[in-house]
């Protein structure tokens, strides 16, 4: 079969199928590498347009991949086509090939893909030639990505469309060139007829100065002439400069409407910016007052804590005072004391002369209490101040305090009740214990 015959078949493929008979519509089968086909060609096959029938297959591939494609048959002779296009009867002829080699009528085509989807037909080269085929493929998808291959055919298509609309531009801007042209003749025309006016004009009134007998009849006519044709030529002028004053208020009015739009969108995103910051002033304010709020709630809470602590402290201390008369208070322990010693006296009992403990919370750490006593005696005495807490009694010396100084002990967790208990200094005698 002659080359050109089998382009002009190819070709075909970018228009329709058979007028007699329409192709079926379904897709074509897919090909993986290494695949071969046995199959045949016979009456209920499509057609192409010479009547001859074929059948259609898809090659999915990416781009560099080395497709080789033969297609045999004893049957018939045999003839390849490889098209791309999203239907096998409207497709792009990329490569064909009727006999391979001489001596030889099997097809075969080899190729490097751009990638995407490929369309191969494989065909007899008469109308009443069928029979059965083998067709093979190496190179191409083992597995193809369906996605990948319909954002191909997409893109592909896409390809397309803007070619058309640049071909489309090209035309209307030939279009408006070539009226520019035609615009430009008609103007030069004009001037040649005005040229051509002027110069019989001057041979009119050339040939009047020397023969003046028919002057005044023949001017006449002239002047009406040149009179018409000036008025056509200016009717002519006024019509174009009209279109052109119209296009320049067009375009003023599009470049205004375009500055409009432009300064509505300026605005726009200036007042988004805005409000964005505002709003991000108004979370920043918000979490501010949350985090106020919070603090001065914790403090709220402290001062509470604080005022609960200082009530039980004093309610501790009042039982205290009514308790066993060891841990009662100062003079309680003093006259336990005396009762030893009848003879005690300030010289040798301190607990005569130091003052009452005195109890507070301790500002400094939360939670902690202190208790001091002042010494009275006119000498230095050891004190020993005791703390009841829940798990017990802490107690600690303050040794050799001064007169008129403050021996001081304190305690976390403290119940409030204390114990006191004094002696000269460098008195042999142990003190007391509070748990006795």
């Amino acid at each position: 079969m002659s080359s050109i015959r089998l382009k002009a078949l190819a070709m075909a493929l970018t228009l329709v199928c058979t007028a007699g008979k329409a192709a079926p519509a379904a897709q074509p089968e897919t090909l993986a590498s290494g695949q071969v086909i046995f199959a045949n060609l016979d009456t209920t096959t499509p057609k192409m347009p010479d009547g001859s029938p074929y059948a259609c297959y898809a090659l999915h591939t990416m781009a560099g991949d080395r497709v080789s494609v033969s297609l045999n048959s004893s049957a018939f002779d045999p003839a390849l086509i490889i098209a791309r296009g999203a239907l096998c009867s409207a497709s792009a002829l990329q490569f064909e090939n009727d006999n391979f080699e001489t001596g030889n009528l099997n097809a075969h085509i080899e190729f490097t893909a751009a990638g995407g989807r490929y369309l191969i037909l494989a065909r007899s080269t008469r109308a009443d030639a069928v029979g059965s085929y083998s067709l093979s493929v190496q190179g191409g998808q083992t597995v193809f990505d369906e996605a990948s291959t319909a954002s191909s055919d997409k893109e592909l298509e896409r390809q397309r469309i803007m070619e058309r609309e640049v071909a489309k531009r090209k035309q209307q801007l030939a279009a408006i060139e070539a009226k520019r042209l035609l615009q430009q003749a008609e103007e030069a025309r004009n001037n040649a007829a005005i040229a051509a006016w002027e110069a019989e004009e001057e041979r009119r009134w050339a040939a009047e100065e020397t023969n003046d007998f028919n002057g005044a009849a023949e001017k006449q006519p002239t002047q009406n002439m040149m009179a018409g044709i000036l008025n056509g030529l200016a009717s002519g002028w006024n019509e174009e400069t009209q279109k052109q004053t119209a296009m320049a208020a067009q375009f003023d009015e599009t470049r205004q409407m375009i500055a409009q739009l432009k300064a509505e969108e300026a605005a726009r995103q200036e007042r988004e910016a805005r409000a964005a910051q505002i709003d991000a002033a108004a979370r920043k304010a918000q979490f501010r007052l949350q985090q106020a709020n919070e603090t001065a709630r914790r403090a709220q809470a402290n001062a509470e804590a604080a005022a609960q602590r200082s009530r039980e402290i004093e309610l501790a201390s009042s039982s205290a005072a009514q308790a066993s008369p060891k841990t009662s208070s100062f003079t309680n322990t003093a006259t336990a004391q005396a009762a030893k010693s009848s003879a005690a006296s300030t010289d040798t009992d301190a607990n005569r002369c130091v003052t009452a403990p005195e109890v507070r919370l301790n500002a400094a750490f939360e939670g902690n209490t202190s208790a001091s006593v002042m010494n009275g005696c006119g000498q230095l005495v050891d004190i020993r101040i005791c703390l009841k807490r829940t798990g017990g009694w802490n107690c600690g010396v303050a040794p050799g305090v001064a007169p008129q100084e403050r021996g001081v002990h304190s305690s976390f967790h403290a119940t409030g009740e204390v114990f006191v208990d004094a002696k000269i200094k460098g008195s042999p005698r142990r003190f007391a214990d509070p748990a006795n």
